[in-house]
């Protein structure tokens, strides 16, 4: 069975959510999530499996100050769905790193109340931000998006509890993370925040950006960040085209060193 950190909203809101481009996501607490005994660390950035990737993949939540867990899917113990809304996910290229708000309680009360569903149900601790990584395998029974596969594309997605509503932990317009290479940032452009964004971004196997999903885990953009609030940094050029533009100008360069040469021969000839 499958839980959800999120807020309780009127169907009027409901309806409005799914006619909006996106929004963030509750964190992604499933019965069959489980977290290590020990936590990684106290920072706002982790490293995300290579899954192929010649580069090392990393994020940052803009979360500090909170210990996180690099938590996974186990399907073989959750034979109904899967922790994403829309797809069937990878029993071992996935990672749920979850920022936890121990309130006073010691470290050992995660791995003591697992899976995530358990630890959340508690009322000992509060989830304050996700960042997952996995690739998927499949559209999950009843799926209503415009997606046809998605077999062997990854997802990449960044959650805040609550949809963002009184997310004092959420910290506005400094998530980030590189993947295949490739970095991306949260800018805010056109207003959109952190915690009301779908940060939910989809790749194919060989790391290229097919666009972003939104609440109805349909693609957005094809290729493209446009209205997601995300924006994908510039690369520079590559060697070969270095070394074409540097092959290019050499001519250039010798032809206005033959004028220069042409000019002062002249100029001594009328001298």
């Amino acid at each position: 069975m499958r839980f959800r950190v999120a807020s309780v909203c009127t169907l009027a809101l409901l309806v409005a959510s799914y006619a909006l481009p996106g929004h963030a996501r509750g964190i992604r607490v499933d019965d069959a999530i489980a977290c290590p005994m020990t936590p990684l660390s106290q920072s706002g950035t982790v490293a995300l499996p290579a899954f192929g990737s010649a580069s090392a993949n990393y994020a940052s939540s803009g979360i500090s100050g909170f210990y996180v867990w690099t938590c996974t899917y186990q399907p073989w113990l959750d034979t109904t769905t899967a922790p994403s809304d829309f797809f069937s996910v990878s029993g071992s290229n996935n990672v749920f790193n979850t920022w936890i708000d121990l309130q006073g309680q010691n470290p050992s009360v995660v791995y003591a109340n697992n899976p995530l569903s358990s630890l959340q149900g508690s009322g000992l601790v509060n989830l304050v931000g996700q960042v997952n990584a996995y690739q998927l395998t499949g559209l999950l029974e009843g799926y209503q998006g415009n997606l046809t596969n998605v077999a062997g594309d990854y997802e990449v997605e960044f959650d805040y509890p609550n949809y963002g509503e009184s997310n004092s932990s959420c910290a506005q317009n400094s998530a980030s993370f590189k993947w295949f290479g490739v970095s991306y940032s949260f800018t805010g452009a056109g207003g959109v925040l952190l915690c009301n964004a779908s940060n939910d971004f989809l790749f194919n196997g060989s790391g290229q950006l097919l666009g972003y999903l939104n609440d109805s885990g349909s693609l957005v953009n094809g290729g493209g960040l446009a209205g997601s609030g995300w924006s994908k940094a510039t690369s520079a050029p590559e060697p070969d085209t270095l070394l074409l533009l540097g092959l290019t100008g050499v001519p250039m360069l010798l032809g206005v060193a033959r004028l220069k040469r042409a000019g002062a021969a002249g100029a001594r000839a009328r001298a």
